[in-house]
């Protein structure tokens, strides 16, 4: 069984979740998120950080899995408080962004009210 770092379900998806997974992109923010933010986040209840997330880890949308990359130096601190970080589909070894965690893998085509989202070593 995979160890668990953070975990959380889908509440609410923005209208502009769709554009931006187009981008290789997923905002995540926790309940409640301002509202001109909320637009473009797919929302979720604030979750436990169990542990730092770091690239070779993993995370899974529903059943995709996919490799951790890279982690930006806030990424950690920002899930922790906020449950807000970037997820980028791009397989980049270093975070172009302070709040990003960078992924290997393609977006899933959408992000749905229900699904999970899991970060674990395996």
């Amino acid at each position: 069984m995979a160890a668990l770092i953070y975990q959380l379900e889908v509440r609410a998806v923005g209208e502009f979740v769709r554009d931006y997974l187009q981008e290789n992109k997923l905002i995540l923010f926790a309940e409640p998120a301002p509202a001109d933010i909320a637009f473009y986040c797919a929302l979720h209840r604030p979750g436990e950080l169990n542990e730092l997330i770091q690239p070779g880890q993993k995370m899974r949308i529903n059943q995709r899995v996919y490799a951790i990359t890279a982690v930006g130096e806030a990424a950690n601190k920002n899930l922790a408080q906020l449950g807000h970080i970037t997820l980028s589909f791009d397989g980049a070894q270093q975070a172009e962004l302070p709040g990003a965690v960078h992924v290997s893998g393609a977006p899933p085509p959408l992000i749905s009210v229900g699904d999970r989202i899991v970060f674990s070593y395996g």
